[in-house]
């Protein structure tokens, strides 16, 4: 099989819940038969795949089974297949979806199977709509949550970029290698519009991933943070706050901010601090939609708030980096750097 990924019959993990391979038995498979199962392969091998080849090489990752040793990167893949892929897939009858996700995990941490983060990451503007963006676009049909898939596509903006955590050049491989590379050189230490240029290419983002805000804000935040604090912080700090793993009288203002509903978000954010004080999620949710609202002072006097309780987490340092940027303060960039 490639580097990308094994054979149909041969996917590490396609097998039910007996053990049998799930391409095997009654013949082959075609049409509408195979449909499910192909999903399967390019949601979460290839999805999966490509996540953590564009955030494991950031991570100065050369191989993907080092970046699978890392429990930062294996939880991120595991809530991403869980929450955001999953609930997307027609599973096909017998299957046992997890141990199939357990499978992944295994093989993409088997140091036999040396497959080099960049080789993954090439053509990144082919391989991302059927094995990312069909996954959002399925959730914000069923107004789930995007935030994980948001930060593989994010990784894959980072990367594209053309320059690497160390300042040096990254060979990118892909058709459209040349207009990322002009659009890069036109928002140099611009992420958000570096983001928004990228957005503008219809051969990747159609009009409708384009013009959604529940797709976009979560993406254009990532490349700040990736930029600002590299992959390795990124990562953990992405899983760490997952909505799911909330207190419930936070999680409703999270997925408010998730969804776009910033002005729900913010009542939401107000009362989560007067419930719980002492917790600094609820005044980075809040800070954020602020931010995305465009009320930067407000959104700075909450994480003034937030400070003076010592609550200085790495989610609080990322959401200071972004405003100090957003006002054109270089010198506030430099000290939270």
């Amino acid at each position: 099989p490639g580097a990308d990924g094994p054979s149909q019959r041969g996917a590490l993990g396609d097998r039910s819940a007996g053990g049998r391979a799930a391409w095997d038995g009654g013949g082959a498979r075609r049409g509408a038969d195979v449909a499910p199962f192909e999903a399967m392969k390019l949601r979460l091998l290839n999805g999966s795949h490509s996540a953590l080849a564009y955030l494991g090489f950031l991570a100065g990752r050369e191989f993907i089974y080092q970046v699978a040793a890392e429990p930062a990167f294996v939880a991120y893949m595991r809530r991403m297949m869980e929450r955001e892929v999953a609930p997307t897939l027609k599973v096909p009858q017998g299957v046992d979806l997890r141990s199939y996700q357990d499978a992944l995990v295994q093989r993409f941490r088997n140091p036999a199977l040396p497959h080099r983060t960049q080789q993954i990451a090439m053509d990144g503007s082919q391989k991302l709509p059927p094995r990312i963006l069909a996954t959002v676009r399925d959730n914000l049909a069923a107004d789930r949550s995007v935030e994980l898939a948001s930060l593989a596509v994010a990784g894959w903006m980072r990367y594209v970029y053309g320059e690497d955590e160390q300042g040096r050049r990254i060979e990118v491989s892909d058709p459209l290698a040349a207009s990322f590379a002009s659009i890069a050189a036109a928002h140099r230490g611009d992420p958000t519009g570096f983001a928004q240029g990228l957005f503008a290419l219809r051969a990747i983002f159609d009009a409708d991933l384009h013009n959604e805000p529940r797709f976009t804000t979560p993406v254009i935040r990532r490349p700040t943070e990736l930029f600002a604090f590299g992959a390795a912080q990124t990562v953990p700090l992405a899983v760490s706050c997952t909505p799911s793993l909330l207190p419930d009288s936070f999680r409703a203002g999270s997925v408010s901010t998730e969804l776009a509903r910033f002005e729900q978000a913010i009542e939401e954010g107000a009362r989560a601090i007067e419930l719980d004080p002492a917790h600094s999620f609820a005044y980075s949710n809040l800070a954020s939609s602020y931010v995305f609202r465009g009320r930067l002072d407000d959104a700075e006097a909450t994480l003034q708030r937030a400070s003076r309780r010592k609550l200085d987490t790495p989610e609080i340092l990322i959401l200071q980096y972004q405003i100090a940027f957003l006002k054109n303060e270089p010198a506030e960039m430099r000290r939270l750097s």
